[in-house]
């Protein structure tokens, strides 16, 4: 973010001040990216269908078997005929 501020201070700035501006909040953003791949880094990633096993799901439609489940509507199954707005897991 602070790498899009410095080009904007480099366009609307006026001379001398630009390059200074710009300079001084381009090292600042270059030091806000290690230190969020830093943060990040030994994150566990939170992708695919193993993050939604044990999550509760909310029948949407009875006719297409959609379910809610964290926010996403996804396709379901299930034996038995479910009304809408029934939380299954």
């Amino acid at each position: 973010m602070l790498i899009i501020v410095a080009f904007a201070l480099l366009l609307f700035l006026p001379s001398p001040w630009n390059l200074l501006a710009f300079v001084a909040v381009g090292l600042l953003g270059i030091v806000e990216l290690f230190a969020w791949n830093r943060t990040v880094r030994h994150r566990r990633k939170a992708v695919g269908a193993g993050t939604l096993i044990g999550r509760n799901a909310t029948v949407v439609s009875r006719v297409v078997p959609r379910v809610r489940c964290v926010s996403t509507a996804r396709s379901g199954r299930h034996g038995a005929r479910l009304e809408p707005r029934f939380t299954t897991r």
